[in-house]
């Protein structure tokens, strides 16, 4: 059932009563009675939480990517528990007029990122003002990417790597990776792509350790055995999403100076319980891990020695043995 509008869903059609005949042809007709049911039964739910719920600031009109968000917001405004909705926005498939000749800041795709950002600060405004943001994160992505040179068509052909975008509260700020060194015109081959840094599962697995709880040898064994944690999300409150309440408090984790020259101090509370204290750099790999211990209950203060370390951005991530943890921002300074 494809959902334009949650609030005016038309019911499939009902099967009939009677009994179906004991045949393989009556299986299948029994399956897509149920398949009927079934779906019928939650675009009721769907249409309760839609008519449950509200959007309060205002969408673009002639963006239909904001349609989609709106919907989603007002869905999840209204109560409705799925854990995950898939919004689309096609015409990324640039073979031609990518740009505009003489003013590559124009064309096709200025377009589409400009329906892509307008859309998304439409959904993160009205998720604030319904008091959801931190309830919410947001995800792009995409099955590929685009070569770097143009094809003689003003447009790119399919490539390799492509950015990422994850947005919302509990999202730690700035790039992670390196901008990617390209070089001049007569060194890039038309075939040649953006070099991959990220296996797109890691960035999957990490959602679904910090957002979903999922321990990380289960993210192992779903996606792959070389799977790396990276710091992107430093979850808010967990909220149970079939109830109410807050599943349990967050951890309170402070790191203090920050920006810092030389040390930082962090500090933190747990239960006794083993604890794993490490910190990262902006590639997701462990450059100190700090503590790896069962501590006692109380507060914490552990002193993080980054003297030797280049300028730039590393995170603390904090593992308690109940399954919480979280990851934040580190700067050290020149």
């Amino acid at each position: 059932m494809a959902i334009n509008d949650p609030t005016d869903l038309n019911p499939l059609a009902s099967g009939a009563g009677n009994t179906v005949p004991n045949t393989p042809y009556g299986d299948e007709l029994a399956f897509l009675r149920l398949a009927i049911e079934q779906a019928n039964a939650y675009g009721d739910v769907v249409t309760a939480a839609a008519d449950a719920g509200s959007n309060i600031v205002d969408y673009p009109e002639d963006n239909d990517l904001a349609r989609k968000l709106k919907n989603v917001a007002l869905m999840i405004s209204g109560g409705l528990r799925t854990k995950v909705y898939v919004v689309s926005l096609g015409g990324f498939d640039t073979h031609a007029d990518q740009v505009v000749e003489g003013d590559t800041t124009t064309g096709e795709h200025a377009v589409l990122m400009s329906t892509l950002s307008t859309a998304i600060q439409a959904f993160q405004s009205d998720l604030e003002a319904l008091g959801l943001a931190e309830r919410v994160v947001g995800m792009t992505f995409s099955e590929f990417g685009r070569r770097i040179r143009s094809n003689g068509s003003l447009g790119t052909d399919h490539g390799d790597a492509a950015p990422l975008l994850v947005f919302g509260n509990c999202v730690n700020p700035g790039l992670i990776g390196e901008n990617p060194t390209i070089g001049t015109e007569d060194e890039v081959d038309v075939q040649m792509g953006v070099e991959m840094q990220f296996n797109f599962r890691n960035v999957y697995g990490s959602i679904l350790m910090d957002w979903f709880d999922v321990e990380e040898s289960t993210v192992q064994n779903v996606l792959f055995e070389d799977f790396e944690y990276l710091p992107i999300l430093n979850p808010c409150d967990i909220i149970d999403s079939t109830s109410d309440s807050t599943r349990r408090p967050a951890i309170a984790v402070t790191a203090a100076p920050n920006p810092f020259s030389s040390e930082t101090t962090i500090r933190f509370s747990c239960q006794q319980e083993r604890v794993q204290l490490r910190v990262l750099n902006s590639l997701g790999q462990e450059v100190e891990l700090l503590v790896d211990k069962t501590l006692p209950a109380g507060a914490h203060e552990i002193v993080f020695d980054g003297k030797n370390l280049a300028a730039g951005s590393y995170y603390y991530q904090l593992k308690l043995e109940n399954g919480q943890q979280k990851s934040g921002l580190l700067t050290r300074m020149r």
